[in-house]
């Protein structure tokens, strides 16, 4: 039974009727009418009336289908709600008057009689009895509504005098609520209201859910590289499918260094990636940037997803950036140091590079560390760069030697070896002085 009852309360007065046939104490209420309902009443008649800190309603006033409710905070006050105005001077078309005396905050609220929603556009009132300001809040189902409500002030006015209009009808929060209060914070006042005025309520429609991200947070690239980075997807929350009615943008921290398909959600390098030169903002290779889905809907349509970008080195053909030669005395010896012998590979050094001396020079040696390197002996370049590797003149009288040699990283992700490379060297020829070659003696006859 309390189900049913509780059923009963959506239903219409006409079906309520119709039910009182079989069930004793449903009540029949009234509905506002769409438009302006005027509460002109030729009489007073006391509908509620209450003392101190209270709450008095009057319902279904002037079978207006409007309740009505008076709130009170001091327990110094009285509160009225009347049918008709004389005692404030609008004799003939009198207004429902709140009538105050104390102060406190205090508040008038205005709902259906039959819970029925609608559309607030305006309502008048008269403070006859000193300013105030005052804030209007709408209500649905013994709620408050979010974002419906707004604030004013109104100035004192004569006995009889103009109405002020409360205007809420540019408001799209006060749309589909069933009632609304308006709340004064100043004490001593009295107020007549008027001319409410309300639209038929449009029926909500089916909740749109926001969009649903089904792709990964993270994505991993190798650098140098061109194509997709990531493909995000995602669909509309509401049983579409991928990407179906989804537009996507790009926005976030290193998000000027991509583009993004605003249809299918690739997202690509405006420029390939150098791991060894980082550009996001970190430096880190770790590029941040926020996605947005967007299903065109008119409310909760869009869904953000941060995604962390990787980028991945892999290793690069080595490269010789120095191969001066060098000079050396007839006869003598000579370190060969970076200056003259150096790599440019852009993810190896020192020991990781290494030279492979493949043709022997012919008029002294190469050594390392003191000995002699043969033919396909092995230097790197921290030995280079540390002066452990030398060559040395055999004194001959030629003006000028070489040797051939490769460089290699270690072959990594296919990386190829650096061949045929030539250092060449000056031989700076001494003056060896004066000596006797040949010194045999001779032979004479008696």
């Amino acid at each position: 039974m309390k189900l049913f009852t509780e059923k009963l309360k959506n239903t219409s007065p006409k079906t309520c009727f119709y039910v009182a046939l079989l069930f004793l104490g449903c009540g029949v209420f009234a509905q506002p009418t769409i438009g302006t309902t005027s509460f002109s009443f030729a009489t007073d008649v006391g509908l509620a009336s209450g003392d101190g800190s209270t709450t008095v309603t009057a319902t279904d006033v002037g079978s207006t289908g409007w309740n009505m409710t008076a709130t009170m905070t001091s327990g110094n006050s009285s509160a009225h709600i009347l049918r008709g105005g004389n005692n404030e001077g609008i004799s003939g078309t009198a207004a429902v008057l709140y009538f105050n005396v104390a102060a406190g905050v205090q508040s008038m609220r205005f709902s259906s009689d039959d819970g029925s929603e609608f559309d607030l556009n305006s309502f008048a009132i008269n403070s006859t009895q000193g300013a105030t300001n005052y804030t209007v809040t709408g209500h649905r189902d013994g709620s408050d509504v979010t974002g419906a409500s707004f604030s004013g002030s109104l100035t004192q006015s004569t006995l009889g005098g103009a109405f002020t209009t409360i205007d809420a009808s540019g408001d799209d929060d006060f749309n589909n609520i069933d009632g609304f209060t308006i709340t004064f914070t100043s004490p001593q006042l009295r107020f007549i209201f008027d001319d409410i005025n309300i639209g038929t309520a449009i029926p909500a429609g089916p909740v749109n859910n926001a969009p649903v991200f089904t792709s990964s947070t993270t994505a991993s690239f190798v650098e140098n590289a061109s194509g997709t980075v990531i493909d995000v997807a995602a669909n509309d929350g509401d049983g579409g499918g991928e990407d179906a009615n989804i537009s996507y943008s790009i926005s976030g921290t290193d998000a000027s260094l991509f583009s993004i398909n605003a249809t299918n959600g690739q997202i690509t390098f405006d420029a390939a990636p150098d791991f060894e030169n980082p550009m996001d903002n970190g430096s880190n290779n770790v590029y941040d940037v926020t996605v947005t889905a967007n299903d065109g809907e008119a409310s909760n349509n869009t869904t953000d997803q941060n995604i962390a970008i990787t980028v991945t080195g892999v290793n690069e053909n080595a490269s010789v950036a120095t191969n001066t030669g060098i000079s050396v005395n007839e006869g003598g010896t000579e370190v060969i140091n970076n200056t003259e012998l150096n790599e440019g590979d852009p993810d190896d050094s020192g020991s990781g590079i290494t030279y492979t001396v493949t043709t022997l020079p012919s008029n002294g040696s190469v050594q390392l560390s003191s000995s002699n390197l043969l033919q396909n002996g092995t230097f790197t370049q921290d030995d280079v760069d540390n002066n452990r590797v030398q060559y040395v003149h055999n004194g001959g009288e030629t003006t000028s030697d070489s040797f051939v040699f490769s460089m290699a990283d270690g072959l990594e992700n296919g990386a190829s070896a650096v061949t045929g490379q030539t250092f060449s060297i000056t031989v700076n020829a001494q003056n060896d002085g004066v000596s006797v070659a040949t010194n045999t003696g001779i032979s004479v006859n008696e």
